[in-house]
């Protein structure tokens, strides 16, 4: 911890000092003893030598071999709220950090910022444990700016409630606990103001998530999970506008009390109430639901033409409310479909495989207006040649009747890096693919490239090395016929599979990759990304 700063240091040694008052009251003694011996251990290792770590490490691994299960979930739990607490320490000082700083100026804006957000379902937690580290941050935070000695005792409080309440779901996960976990973050209200506010302030910045979308990368994905998915998301957009509509009701009494025209204030609260009773029918996403979705899009236009034909001004509240339906067009989290290669050309043979299902459903959904409002491309991993993209296509065109959706190859082994060019250039050589790219996709080709499993197959250094080949490559071919190139990098938080600082990632692309900035957040680092309004201006 060295080359952390003294106030992140203290702020941690603090409050991991006040969490262990909290297991010596409420564990017993002994496991207080286990808990402390291990954690005395793992502190000797910080200046130990080779042969040394190697002893402690052993010693360790034997005594917790040597203890009974129950021990070792009050221990499992003791060190889990220690790592959640020192997250909460580095959220809380990041967010103080980036209040004391100045406002930065930006010189070269990208056109938008994609994020594509994911996590296993193992790495859902419990809703309560979540919330409970949220009020634990905010604690943090208080601290810092007014000392933890006035914060003492609330922090103690909460992590007594915390060591007392799960930190998982006592069940086997599934991909309802991701799309929940996923969505809560997300869609929290401070969060999704600034979310909304950075398209005005900074650039457009676009949400979308594998989680109900990615057949490939997990096989309990179907169609019924693909509704859960748009279905959770629905939920908790509903409710921020719900709540931005109590926000206008109120505005608008203020605005036109003492208006001698009554008439218009009972017409701007009819408005409001028509508006919400629609808006409340849209709670189950079903078949024609995108017809359903535009006719309340025209209800709100309708209602803002209102305001400003009257000189009554435009409300933040009901610019917050456009700017949901400018992101999220359908009212849902729109899913990133992925399915591999191989399943994609027997899929486009044989129609009751389960990605087939799910395109025929969201035919149904996205009757009256745009698939792309729910799903916003069809990722084929494994991708090995131009038959592959040509499946997809097929399949596409059965069961949506158009190419709507970007078809997008997925390059992540190192044969496929190495074969990118030659497969882009077939796919700009397709007469159908190059329709579909004139009139379907905004004269744009999009490829995906994979980070963690080409690392996993030749190793870092030679995997970014592929990678930077293709993309430069790509690059070139694009702009030569005329075509937008847009890279969507499949990394995660680790240098390893992708992340590192936004320098370390993109200080090898062409200026092309720089136009849309589409990236995956995977796991933890969803939280630690949208943890506080200002973590989240911050990263954008």
């Amino acid at each position: 911890m060295s080359h952390l700063p003294e106030r992140l240091k203290s702020l941690v040694n603090e409050s991991v000092a006040i969490l262990g008052q909290v297991i010596f009251e409420e564990a017993s003694a002994h496991d207080f003893e286990l808990i402390e011996a291990i954690r005395h251990r793992m502190t000797l290792l910080r200046n130990a030598n080779d042969q040394k770590k190697v002893r402690i490490l052993n010693e360790t691994f034997q005594n917790l071999v040597d203890s009974p299960i129950s021990n070792l979930r009050i221990t499992a739990h003791a060190f889990s709220m220690m790592l959640e607490l020192m997250n909460a320490c580095e959220n809380a000082y990041r967010t103080y950090s980036l209040k004391q700083h100045q406002k930065v100026e930006i010189k070269t804006k990208p056109r938008s910022i994609v994020y594509v957000l994911t996590a296993h379902p193992t790495e859902a937690r419990n809703p309560q444990n979540i919330q409970l580290f949220q009020k634990i941050g905010e604690l943090l935070l208080r601290a810092l700016e007014v000392g933890i000695e006035s914060q003492t005792e609330f922090l103690k409080t909460l992590l007594k409630i915390a060591w007392h309440t799960p930190i998982t779901r006592h069940r086997k996960p599934n991909v309802r606990d991701e799309a929940e976990h996923i969505f809560s973050i997300l869609l929290k209200r401070e969060i999704l103001d600034v979310i909304l506010r950075a398209g005005p302030e900074l650039y457009s910045t676009y949400i979308h998530t594998w989680v109900g979308g990615d057949k490939d990368g997990h096989p309990g994905v179907h169609s019924k999970v693909m509704l859960q998915s748009f279905q959770i998301s629905r939920g908790l957009l509903i409710n921020y506008i719900l709540d931005k509509l109590e926000g206008f009701r109120t505005y608008s009494n203020v605005t036109l009390t003492g208006t001698k025209n009554l008439e218009q204030r009972r017409l701007v609260l009819k408005n409001i109430l028509a508006l919400r009773k629609n808006l409340l029918k849209l709670k189950n996403v079903k078949s024609r639901d995108a017809a359903k979705v535009k006719k309340l899009k025209l209800q709100l236009t309708h209602i803002l033409k209102h305001q400003i034909k009257n000189h009554f001004g435009l409300s933040t509240e009901l610019s917050m409310i456009e700017r949901v339906f400018s992101i999220f067009p359908g009212l849902v989290v729109p899913l990133e479909f992925r399915e591999s290669a191989d399943l994609v050309v027997a899929a486009s043979q044989n129609p009751k495989f389960a990605i087939s299902k799910m395109f025929s459903v969201m035919k149904n959904i996205a009757k009256g207006g745009d698939p792309r409002w729910y799903a916003r491309s069809f990722v084929i991993s494994q991708t090995h040649s131009i038959d592959d993209i040509r499946a997809a296509r097929i399949l596409m065109q059965r069961f949506l009747g158009s190419t709507r959706l970007p078809i997008v190859p997925l390059f992540e082994q190192k044969q496929a890096l190495v074969d990118s060019v030659q497969i882009v250039t077939s796919i700009l050589k397709d007469k159908k693919l190059r329709r579909a790219i004139k009139t379907n996709w905004n004269q744009q080709l999009e490829v995906m490239l994979g980070y963690s499993d080409s690392s996993k197959e030749i190793g870092v250094l030679a995997s970014r090395i592929e990678i930077a080949k293709a993309i430069q490559g790509i690059d070139r071919l694009c702009r030569k016929a005329k075509v937008t190139p847009v890279f969507f990098h499949g990394s995660g938080g680790s240098v390893d599979r992708g992340g590192g600082s936004i320098s370390e990632q993109t200080s090898w692309w062409p200026a092309s990759a720089f136009w849309i900035y589409k990236v995956t957040i995977q796991g933890e680092m969803v939280e630690r990304t949208l943890s506080t309004p200002e973590i989240v201006r911050g990263q954008l």
